[in-house]
């Protein structure tokens, strides 16, 4: 593809015509001339007319005929390289500039997004997780490669976003089991449906239903200090605040129990903190 005919295409592409391209910088029967080949465009004259059509100039002087494929070809080192290190903001900045979407890219903006709504959730932000999740879902469908994980976890996920505090009032738990995969968040699954049974491996999620036993039995002392294990251990970089909610609903509950009620009001007080966290 010639010089001339990248920029025709484009300009068409914009849905400009050649006089709206032009504006005040070169005559229309210039630009003629250049998408006709029987004209050279100056380096300057080639800077507008990229800039006008939003295109980079390299993609005008490069072999490539496929404005997207050259796009890509540019910016795959890159996303793949903030994939790689997890920085999806900036895989989907990146990947939703291009000029269109391919299977592989939908395929990389939906596991992405899905990242971030999975965060988002575990941190309490739960309006930016239901974004996430709706973009995740969208770009599931414009991709042949295989996502039945990230949609299947997506009921798990998007329950928690609807309702933190009582996920399972919104969670279609016949559909979740249907195509559960041990591999994928079943032990955060298991705890949601506060399964004594299990063997949890996560220390918050093996402590907080051994505490949940505790005060079935009216251990209330007892179930207090794991409670309180759980919070002096509390790390920053696995922080759930689903299971944090869990843990001061049951310390108030406990302390209420014991008829401590300044402990209990400092409880509620946290529990309520949280849940004005919740509306970001």
């Amino acid at each position: 593809m010639t010089l001339g005919e990248k920029i025709k295409n484009a300009r068409r592409g914009k849905k400009m015509t050649q006089q709206e391209l032009c504006r005040d910088h070169l005559t229309r029967n210039m630009l003629s001339a250049i998408e006709c080949g029987k004209a050279s465009p100056s380096l300057s004259t080639l800077e507008y007319i990229a800039s006008r059509l939003s295109i980079p100039t390299s993609y005008l002087v490069s072999d490539d005929d496929d404005l997207f494929f050259y796009e890509k070809k540019q910016a795959m080192k890159s996303i793949t390289a903030a994939y790689k290190e997890k920085r999806y903001r900036d895989v989907i900045k990146l990947a939703e500039a291009l000029s269109s979407l391919d299977n592989e890219l939908a395929f990389i903006l939906a596991q992405s997004h899905f990242a971030l709504a999975r965060k988002s959730v575990l941190s309490g932000a739960l309006i930016t997780a239901k974004e996430h999740i709706t973009a995740a879902e969208e770009y599931c469908k414009q991709t042949v490669y295989e996502t039945a994980t990230i949609e299947h976890l997506i009921l798990m996920y998007r329950a928690l976003a609807q309702n933190i505090q009582s996920p399972l009032l919104e969670f279609d738990i016949k559909a979740f089991e249907s195509g559960i995969d041990p591999d994928y968040e079943y032990e955060f699954y298991r705890y949601i449906l506060s399964d004594s049974s299990f063997q949890y491996r996560n220390p918050t999620f093996s402590k907080h239903i051994r505490a949940k036993e505790l005060i079935k039995n009216r251990k209330y002392h007892e179930a207090l200090r794991l409670l309180e294990e759980i919070i002096d251990e509390k790390n920053p970089e696995t922080y759930n605040c689903y299971a944090m909610f869990g843990v001061y609903t049951d310390m108030e509950y406990c302390s209420k129990q014991l008829a401590n009620f300044e402990a209990a009001y400092k409880y509620a007080s946290k529990r309520l903190s949280m849940i004005e966290g919740f509306k970001a």
